[in-house]
């Protein structure tokens, strides 16, 4: 609108450029004398320029809204996927956080009981998936035990999303990493020290999954205190994590 307003700005101090103020009375004059003496012809005159002006308005009103759309769309990458994040953040569910809290928790919770260190865990919901647990195996095992250790602390989070009929992008991202592991074991050919079955993809599920179902069913208490202190501070390091395993109170930092 603002553009119009000054493409009909320049029109004027056009015309007014081309004439001076006396002639600009006189047209005035002279336009008024015939609209009043011959009435009819006036209006069939004016009514086409009339027609022809709002053509002309309703197209630049088109065009400039096109400039608008391109302006829009031109918005820088970052921009667009931050305001799209936070739409998402800001409609957080309670439901949604305390899936993707458990889903963390059971990570952490059988990273604990297969004696991994530094363990860390958070959750913030976007879209249907949200939070990382993470953790760091001790020196003394084998890479081939340590991939096998990834693979029941990976199964422990679907085995809960499972029992509560979720399977989602979080699950699914879990499923590429537990391939790339399954691969790790079988490409070296070293039987991990836990496993008694061939080392073959279906083996491996069955064996890593049925250990972080056991886990599981055997400290159902403190996936529950993990879990509820992920939904109430979102963030645990690995002192606070030790704590709630251990049922004390955790120091958890303001």
């Amino acid at each position: 609108m603002g553009a119009v307003l000054v493409l009909l700005v320049v029109v004027v101090v056009c015309v007014y450029a081309m004439l001076n103020p006396a002639d600009l009375v006189d047209v005035s004059r002279e336009v008024w004398a015939v609209a009043r003496d011959y009435p009819e012809q006036t209006v069939a005159f004016i009514a086409p320029l009339v027609l022809v002006f709002i053509v002309f308005w309703g197209v630049l009103k088109v065009m400039f809204g096109m400039l608008r759309s391109r302006r829009t769309v031109s918005t820088p990458g970052s921009q667009v996927l931050s305001a799209t994040l936070q739409r998402r953040v800001d409609h957080e569910d309670e439901a949604s956080l305390e899936r993707c809290a458990r889903h963390e928790a059971a990570h952490t919770l059988a990273a604990y009981l297969l004696r991994a260190t530094d363990l860390t865990a958070n959750v913030y919901v976007v879209g249907d998936r949200g939070g990382r647990a993470s953790y760091r195996h001790t020196e003394e095992a084998t890479p081939w035990d340590d991939a096998y250790d990834d693979l029941v602390i990976g199964f422990a989070a679907q085995v809960i999303d499972h029992q509560h009929g979720h399977f989602d992008a979080g699950s699914m991202a879990d499923m590429a990493s537990q391939q790339r592991r399954m691969m790790t074991i079988i490409s070296a050919g070293k039987q991990p020290s836990r496993h008694e079955g061939p080392l073959t993809v279906e083996a491996l599920i069955e064996s890593t999954r049925a250990e972080a179902e056991q886990l599981l069913e055997q400290h159902p208490d403190e996936l529950e205190r993990i879990t509820a202190a992920l939904v109430e501070e979102r963030e645990l390091d690995d002192d606070e994590i030790r704590a709630l395993i251990a049922n004390q109170t955790p120091a958890i930092a303001a």
